[in-house]
């Protein structure tokens, strides 16, 4: 399994729900590197519009046909989709060992319950436990 975050070191998140417990996430990505756990980080505000745009649609097609949980209002809005990706609303991106596909996208709204990344990342420690 591989992760990648997407965040901004120039815009700070917003203080709401979506980005519950982001603080934290940076120490539980460490722990669960120790557990075998590859990880990057990619800084948004050295990308441009159209690479952030890209990385969007990139990690959200695949989840949301297959699983069919809601990311469009978490990353923007109905009418625009993805322009807080990475940004205001930070992005973990999860992949199967050696895939190029992503399986998995956080936050997301799944059942009216938004599953941050915070509360992904805790499900996943405890599952490697």
């Amino acid at each position: 399994m591989e992760i990648r975050l997407y965040y901004s070191t120039t815009i700070e998140p917003f203080d709401d729900p979506r980005n519950d417990g982001f603080g934290d996430v940076f120490g539980l990505m460490k722990e669960l590197e120790a557990r075998g756990i590859k990880w990057e980080a990619t800084d948004t505000s050295q990308l441009t519009g159209k690479q952030i745009g890209e990385a969007y649609i990139h990690s959200v097609i695949g989840p949301t046909q297959l699983k069919k949980y809601r990311v469009r209002q978490i990353f923007g809005s109905a009418r625009h989709s993805g322009w807080l990706f990475g940004k205001q609303v930070p992005a973990l991106v999860v992949y199967s060992s050696g895939s190029r596909m992503p399986e998995d996208v956080y936050p997301h709204e799944e059942l009216g319950h938004i599953i941050t990344i915070k509360e992904y990342l805790k499900t996943l420690a405890a599952r490697l436990q």
